[in-house]
C-alpha cells in the first residue's frame, strides 16, 4: 500500500499562499476508532487490537489530488469502513499557524484557511505505524482488556443521567460531584483526574457500553490557567491505585476541569469537555471527557474551505 506524508497549506483571505509546512500527524486515535468499531460489530478485545489497520487520503471533489477531503480508515479484517474528516487536521493547523505566527509569517489576529495535502511518499517511515508493545520474539501483544457481561436496560434505570451515543457511558453522581469539588477547590488552574471502571456488552443486545466506577484524581501533572499535563508519574500513579483497587477496573477517560468567569463577574468551575475514547485502557489514548454544568465551551472551528 502507498504510504503518504502530509502537510497543511496556509492561504489568506484573497487566495494567496503563505507556506506549505509538512506535518507529523498523530494517526493512532483513528486506527483506535477503528478498532473499537470492530469491538462493537462483536469482535473480542484481543483480535480487536491485533487488526491491521490501514488509512488512505479521499482526494477533494472540487480540488483534486492533493487537497484532501478527508481519510479513509479500514479493517479489512472486520470489514471495516470510516471516513475521518478534515477536523482530524485540527490540532496540526493549529500548530503550524502558530509556527508561522513565530517565524512572522503570520500576524496574530491574521484571517487564514489552513489546507490539509497529502504526497506519495518515497517508502514507508515509522509515524503512524501502531506502538503496540511486542514481545521479544516481535509479536504484537494486545493489552488486557476485561469485558463484562451486563445489561444497558438496568444500568440505565439505576442512572441519574441518560446515556445517550453509540457507547452509553455510565456515570455515578458521586463521580461528577469530586469532578465539580476539584475544579472548584484548585481556581486558577485547570484540574482533571482519570476516569476508571469497567468495559461491557449488553447480554441481550451485544452492544458495548462503559461503566464508570470512579475518578482518580491525577497527581504529579503540569498544570496552568489553560492547560493540564499528565505526566508519566500520573500515569503510574493511576496504575499503582487500580491494583491497590483489585477490582479488575481499567482507565476509561478523563475529566478536566478549568474555572471560567461567567457574565455576572461570578466566578465558575466548568469541567473541560475533550476527544472521544476510542481504545479502553490505553493511557495514550485521547479519552472521553465528562462535562459538568449547564454549558460546554465551544470549540474553535478552523476555516477548512
Amino acid at each position: 500500500m502507498t504510504s503518504f506524508a502530509y502537510a497543511v497549506q496556509v492561504r489568506r483571505e484573497d487566495g494567496s499562499e503563505v507556506a506549505q509546512v509538512p506535518v507529523a500527524v498523530d494517526w493512532e486515535p483513528a486506527r483506535e476508532a477503528l478498532r473499537l468499531a470492530a469491538l462493537e460489530q462483536g469482535v473480542g478485545p484481543e483480535a480487536a487490537f491485533l487488526l491491521d489497520t490501514e488509512l488512505e487520503p479521499v482526494w477533494h471533489s472540487e480540488r483534486g489530488q492533493p487537497f484532501l477531503e478527508g481519510v479513509l480508515g479500514t479493517a479489512p479484517g472486520a470489514g471495516i469502513r470510516r471516513l475521518f474528516p478534515l477536523d482530524y487536521f485540527n490540532d496540526a493547523a493549529r500548530s503550524v499557524t502558530r509556527q508561522l505566527i513565530s517565524e512572522e509569517k503570520l500576524a496574530k489576529g491574521d484571517l487564514v484557511r489552513c489546507l490539509p495535502v497529502a504526497f506519495a511518499a518515497p517508502a514507508p517511515g515509522a509515524a503512524g505505524t501502531d506502538p503496540a508493545p511486542r514481545s521479544s520474539q516481535g509479536r504484537l501483544l494486545p493489552p488486557r482488556v476485561p469485558l463484562r457481561s451486563g445489561s444497558v436496560e438496568q444500568l440505565a434505570a439505576e442512572s441519574s443521567e441518560p446515556a445517550t451515543g453509540s457507547l452509553p457511558t455510565f456515570i455515578p453522581e458521586t463521580v461528577l460531584q469530586q469532578t465539580a469539588e476539584l475544579t472548584a477547590r484548585d481556581s486558577g488552574r485547570e484540574t482533571g483526574g482519570i476516569l476508571i471502571g469497567h468495559l461491557g456488552r449488553d447480554q441481550s443486545t451485544g452492544r458495548l457500553f462503559l461503566e464508570i466506577t470512579a475518578q482518580v484524581p491525577a497527581h504529579h501533572t503540569e498544570a496552568t490557567s489553560a492547560r493540564l499535563t499528565f505526566t508519566p508519574a500520573t500515569w503510574t500513579d493511576v496504575r499503582n491505585a487500580l491494583t491497590l483497587r483489585n477490582r479488575d477496573e481499567i482507565m476509561l477517560g478523563w475529566a478536566g476541569g478549568i474555572p471560567i468567569r461567567c457574565g455576572n463577574g461570578a466566578g465558575s468551575a466548568l469541567p473541560k469537555s475533550g476527544p472521544p475514547a476510542p481504545w479502553p485502557g490505553d493511557s495514550s489514548a485521547k479519552t472521553t471527557a465528562i462535562c459538568i454544568g449547564p454549558c460546554s465551551p465551544a470549540p474553535t472551528a478552523l476555516p477548512w474551505w
